[in-house]
């Protein structure tokens, strides 16, 4: 059993369990005639910790690889955001919260909603080749640098 069904299990027999101060500990109050679920939270200490921590700390993933270097490796912290792999790579891997790989494309839920209600792609922008600057109406011109040495 996973860590989010046994937690779930618990808290509906009355278990209020959560993470102690430090983050590595499993504290855990509940009714003494239920001490089996309590011995089966234990034994699946890390899975049920990654639960709560993941319960209190909701980060939004990426969906789209790293606008700098094309990266699809994610990774993050604890209540840190996510960062490229690629262009920061994780300096302490044994502190890492979570990594993630973005696929490419579409992610999967978007792709579901598309096809479930269709959509008409759109022509591409097209911009004129050459764009006019607009005239200056006033205000610091480069001219008014030639007197400036070395500024």
């Amino acid at each position: 059993m996973d860590g989010v069904t046994l937690l779930a299990e618990a808290r509906a027999a009355g278990f209020r369990v959560s993470v102690g101060e430090a983050g590595d500990r499993l504290v855990i109050r509940g009714p003494l005639r239920l001490e089996s679920l309590a011995q089966r939270l234990i034994a699946a200490k890390s899975e049920v910790l990654a639960a709560l921590r993941h319960e209190r700390d909701p980060v939004t993933s990426p969906l789209w690889p790293c606008s700098m270097c094309n990266g699809h490796v994610f990774w993050r912290y604890a209540q840190g955001r996510f960062v490229c792999e690629t262009c920061h790579p994780c300096p302490c891997r044994e502190h890492m919260a979570e990594q993630i790989t973005v696929a490419t494309g579409l992610p999967p839920q978007l792709s579901t909603l598309l096809e479930k209600f269709g959509w008409d792609s759109t022509p591409p922008i097209r911009w004129p080749q050459t764009l006019q600057r607009p005239a200056r109406t006033g205000g610091i011109d480069e001219d008014d640098f030639d007197d400036c040495d070395g500024l």
